[in-house]
């Protein structure tokens, strides 16, 4: 993203892993303790759960993470054809994508968000941090991927017990799944999308590792090539207010 919006500075990444180290950095920048520096992390439910900490040098992601913004009908058609080279119809290989990520969308519900929320707030995250990737399944050979709603019922029913009554946040929250549901997890959608396609026309099944490395790949070069987009727009604007 710096090289697309910032191509002139030089910056040094460093990664950190954990978020707290980040926050405490974070403080200093803000009391200006410290100069040159920009920490940049996912959002997460901060915005629900505390007031993020805001300064031109401190970015967030615009959805709950970096991997929500590749689970995109671009990103997932752009690596499709990486990987096939194919001469079939993008606007039909993209349409079909683009049902997927639907239907998906359609059956995670904004309901099943707000429990994910409810749940990490008392340290029982409804998605594993670890390993996301049965939530969805094929239930055929032949059909696209799915999400696994009597598992999802369960998980919710064992992780919220001697809770008493299980309130809900207000219905006025707003929640855009595809923005702020659990970002490995759409990450893992995006995967089961591309290996459905590509099953389907008859291209050999990839390992998940190269098809996130595609899809990552495949979503930088999108924006790259598409600045007026929304979400081109809305990092473009942060990244250039960096003072480094």
């Amino acid at each position: 993203m710096f090289e697309t919006f910032r191509p002139t500075i030089k910056v040094e990444f460093r990664a950190l892993g954990s978020k707290s180290p980040l926050k405490e950095i974070s403080e200093d920048i803000v009391n200006n303790k410290i100069s040159g520096i920009c920490t940049v992390m996912d959002r997460d439910y901060d915005c629900l759960f505390c007031k993020p900490v805001r300064h031109n040098n401190i970015l967030y992601t615009r959805g709950y993470s970096w991997e929500n913004e590749v689970f995109h009908a671009s990103s997932i058609s752009a690596s499709f054809y990486r990987f096939t080279n194919s001469n079939m119809s993008s606007q039909k290989i993209k349409k079909e994508i683009s049902n997927c990520i639907k239907y998906i969308i359609f059956n995670l519900r904004r309901s099943t968000i707000i429990a994910d929320i409810l749940l990490c707030n008392i340290g029982k995250p409804l998605f594993s941090r670890n390993n996301s990737r049965n939530v969805f399944y094929f239930p055929n050979k032949s059909s696209k991927p799915t999400v696994n709603r009597k598992k999802l019922r369960r998980d919710i029913s064992s992780r919220k017990g001697g809770l008493g009554k299980f309130f809900c946040i207000s219905r006025n929250l707003k929640i855009d799944v595809q923005k702020d549901c659990y970002g490995k997890l759409l990450m893992n959608g995006a995967v089961h999308i591309l290996q459905h396609m590509l099953k389907k026309y008859g291209f050999p099944n990839l390992h998940r590792n190269y098809c996130e490395n595609a899809l990552i790949t495949s979503f930088l070069s999108w924006v790259s090539d598409h600045k007026g987009a929304s979400i081109s727009r809305f990092y473009s604007t942060r990244i250039s207010n960096v003072v480094i």
